[in-house]
């Protein structure tokens, strides 16, 4: 499925296609992961509210992701602490005012929940199936047109 969406994006005018692949966990309920000092200074991100990481609403200019709506990728209790987000920068679509480099959550260790992996101790993440997320980037060349 995937080898036939890019052999279509390649017969469609794109500039260049980016997949990226990665690996997070579901249903992280974080119990006992108190997150003392993790109070996220400075990333508000303010326009782009991600309740859930729904990221709907967040047009990602130049690269609309209709087709990778992340609807059915919710996210759900996956609230992406410890995920860097450096390396999913959205070339194209760099979130203007929500850059969350400089929000590294450096500093967020969750005292006595160190989460690496959202490791949970004492929470064993019975039902913590991964989720495969497929995040497909487009940027269009300026010379052409929307498709």
């Amino acid at each position: 499925m995937l080898e036939s969406f890019l052999a279509e994006v390649g017969q469609t005018g794109f500039h260049r296609t980016r997949i990226r692949l990665f690996m997070q966990p579901r249903a992280a309920d974080q119990q006992g992961a108190d997150q003392e000092g993790a109070d996220q200074q400075g990333a508000d991100q303010q326009g782009a509210d991600q309740q859930g990481a729904d990221q709907q609403g967040a047009d990602q200019e130049g690269a609309d992701q209709q087709g990778a709506d992340q609807e059915g990728a919710d996210q759900e209790g996956a609230d992406q602490e410890g995920a860097d987000q450096e390396g999913a920068d959205q070339e194209g679509a760099d979130q203007e005012g929500a850059d969350q480099e400089g929000a590294d959550q450096q500093g967020a260790d969750q005292e006595g929940a160190d989460q690496q992996g959202a490791d949970q101790e004492g929470a064993d993440q019975q039902g913590a199936e991964s989720v495969l997320m497929v995040k497909i980037y487009i940027s269009y060349s300026e010379n052409m047109g929307m498709v």
